[in-house]
């Protein structure tokens, strides 16, 4: 009631014109309240748009960017996994060829079971074998290769250090008695080798079989998701 009368008393004291100027005020004031806000609000779509289309074509860039990367991934996996199956066959063909020559000298080496020189050879076949390429084989053969170096790298180091200082303190040239005396001495540093490092060797030729067994596995796979898929 109070309100009310203050308007009538404003009416009748400057009469409609200030009515008017003020439902007008009001008015225009409302629309453009309206216009800042809807003008806020379009800025605000056009930003928030423009922020769509970045992530957008970012997004498209990261997945060709990922797509080329997955590609040459593959063709790097792809020459990786060749040269290791070529690594494997060398030393599977290594591993035949000590097991061959363990067969036909089968006679000699149980006449001859305290000679050291037929395992000192298969080590180092071993040895030259693996240590060509150590990064395309398996973490745990890898691991028993430079085990299986550093266990009889001492003692043929060992061997030729002894076999040197015997040579020398022969007061003429090497004859056949001298040879004699340099072979024994070479072989009594080598006859610790198989104690030094047999463990290992026996670890080295199962792990070997180990990794074979899985590439055959990742082979047979190969072949028969190419035979589904083709």
């Amino acid at each position: 009631m109070v309100t009310i009368k203050i308007i009538n008393q404003v009416v009748l004291l400057f009469g409609g014109t200030a009515v008017l100027v003020v439902g007008l005020s009001t008015f225009l004031a409302n629309i453009w309240t309206k216009r800042i806000v809807n003008g806020e609000l379009a800025a605000h779509k056009r930003e928030l748009q423009k922020q769509v289309d970045d992530a957008k074509r970012d997004l498209q860039r990261e997945m060709l960017r990922h797509e080329a990367f997955t590609s040459i991934s593959k063709e790097k996996y792809q020459d990786l996994f060749e040269q290791r199956i070529k690594l494997y066959q060398g030393l599977i063909l290594v591993k035949k060829k000590i097991d061959d020559a363990s067969l036909d000298n089968a006679d000699t080496l149980a006449y001859f079971d305290e000679d050291p020189r037929p395992f000192a050879e298969i080590i180092q076949k071993i040895n030259s074998a693996s240590r060509d390429n150590p990064m395309l084989m398996s973490n745990e053969l890898a691991k028993l290769s430079n085990q299986l170096y550093e266990e009889s790298a001492a003692i043929f180091a060992q061997a030729k250090i002894d076999t040197f200082y015997a040579e020398q303190s022969f007061n003429s040239g090497v004859g056949a008695e001298q040879y004699q005396i340099l072979s024994e001495v070479e072989d009594s540093a080598l006859a610790g080798l198989y104690s030094a490092c047999g463990e290992t060797y026996n670890s080295w030729n199962k792990q070997l079989e180990t990794d074979v067994s899985k590439i055959r596995e990742s082979l047979d796979f190969t072949d028969m998701v190419w035979r589904a898929k083709y």
